[in-house]
């Protein structure tokens, strides 16, 4: 039967997971109809069906992540299967009334594969047999899990019988168990049926006894936990902010990175903007277009500083990759969740108006988080500007694989002397990030060189 798997929407990504879906059971799909919105270490992207067909069944539920490749949907034709792995075992007579499966427990204790159906007539909730996946309580029920959620709960010695699931016919999903964890974090030597307010302090772990549950978690715990007070607020980490933090530290940690600054006068390459910008009105081009262009061919002329380390793997020593194109990512602020770097492809290839104009559909779809994946797929050096926000000068952590990243500050007017005069001179600071296990720091000082060299005659940017 055809199915829909989860695809790979970015570089980096290895999960997505499914925030809404765009289309329900029993609808037609055409090839390219957005399918769902697929949350990745990213953004929130569309997916597009590459299928045509009747939506037979949902694998997944909202809420739920699986790995790249996975099925999450199946699209054929003929009769419509429910979004549960097996048909409820027995339905009471209002069935006919059934609306959606909802993700709460109906009676019992939490945590065992009892749903809930809501009557759509009466809005009250019928219990129902649940499908049941691996993973069973200790009265021999089986529990309805997702795989990622089993995992979890099997790394960190957690008993899924203790788990209210809120997946849909109260199917345990990962943020369920990740919620546990970290409930059993905050209060290690009790047990409770229901997460703790806030204003719990976190206890630090003590010679006393202990139960199961928070010996399984114990070894993960922070050897100095924080303490929360009354007017403290947790707010949990988004997958995006989490995937930034990881991939930081990945970064920082084994990378030896060395740092480089130069001044750069800006006030040739700001008059041609100024004239750029009055001639192809109401198109604009942007400083940082001109860093983007300058940037571009100084790689192409230093191919070292436009590679990627590649680690010793299966007994093959490490290597560098020199990359065959130049794409340049900019760091795009998002509102409360940090940076993403969407590329431009062959930036060397281009001309400052398809820059320009490139630069500015990226921007403009990542802050209306309607991103495409290949906005992001292949770059090969990035770009991070604040100047627009007073920073006179800063250094950037490099984005893995690649080798270096280019920090921007902001165009000050400061007093210069220039043909033995004291002039009023435009003048920005920008310092390279380079990993020293790919090129030299003399390597890149004669990259900063070349890109100075260019912004300072600025019309060999129009080649």
């Amino acid at each position: 039967m055809p199915e829909i798997d989860m695809p790979r929407m970015s570089d980096t990504m290895e999960e997505g997971r499914i925030v809404r879906w765009l289309k329900q059971v029993g609808d037609r799909v055409e090839k390219g109809d957005p399918l769902a919105e697929v949350e990745t270490d990213k953004a929130v992207m569309q997916l597009e069906s590459y299928l045509a067909g009747t939506l037979e069944k949902l694998m997944l539920g909202e809420g739920e992540a699986a790995p790249i490749g996975t099925p999450i949907a199946v699209i054929g034709a003929g009769a419509v299967a429910s979004r549960s792995s097996s048909p409820p075992a027995e339905a009471p007579a209002q069935s006919a009334q059934v609306g959606q499966v909802v993700g709460t427990a109906s009676g019992g204790a939490p945590g065992t594969a009892q749903g809930s159906l809501l009557d759509a007539t009466r809005g009250t909730h019928i219990p129902v047999a649940g499908a049941s996946e691996p993973g069973t309580s200790q009265d021999g029920e089986r529990i309805k899990s997702s795989p990622i959620a089993r995992r979890i709960a099997d790394e960190q010695g957690i008993d899924l019988a203790e788990i209210s699931g809120s997946g849909p016919g109260g199917r345990i999903i990962r943020e369920d168990v990740e919620r546990y964890l970290a409930h059993q974090r905050k209060a290690p030597a009790q047990h409770q049926s229901r997460p703790a307010p806030v204003t719990t302090p976190i206890v630090a772990p003590t010679a006393r006894p202990v139960t199961p549950a928070a010996r399984a978690v114990a070894p993960v715990m922070p050897l100095a936990a924080a303490q929360v007070g009354g007017d403290d607020q947790i707010i949990e980490l988004s997958r995006m902010r989490r995937t930034i933090g990881e991939r930081m530290a990945e970064s920082k940690w084994p990378v030896p990175h060395f740092y480089i600054t130069s001044e750069v006068d800006m006030g040739e390459a700001m008059a041609l903007r100024k004239r750029l910008n009055d001639a192809w009105a109401p198109e604009s081009v942007g400083v940082n277009d001109l860093v983007v262009r300058a940037s571009a061919l100084a790689l192409r002329k230093f191919p070292s500083v436009n590679s990627a380390y590649a680690p010793a793997k299966d007994g093959q020593p490490p290597k560098v990759i020199q990359r065959g194109r130049v794409n340049v990512g900019i760091a795009v602020a998002v509102p409360g969740e940090g940076l993403l770097v969407p590329v431009v492809h062959d930036a060397d290839r281009k001309g400052l108006r398809e820059i320009a104009a490139a630069t500015k559909g990226l921007v403009e779809r990542v802050r209306a988080e309607k991103p495409q994946p290949s906005d992001f797929g292949g770059g090969t050096f990035s770009i991070s500007n604040l100047g627009m926000y007073d920073v006179e000068e800063f250094i950037a952590v490099i984005n893995p694989p690649e080798s270096a990243i280019l920090a921007v500050g902001s165009i000050k007017q400061v007093p210069a002397i220039v043909d033995g005069e004291v002039k009023v001179a435009l003048r920005v600071n920008v310092t390279l990030s380079g990993d020293h296990r790919v090129f030299s720091g003399e390597t890149g000082a004669r990259f900063l060189q070349e890109l100075k060299r260019l912004l300072q005659n600025p019309f060999d940017l129009l080649q």
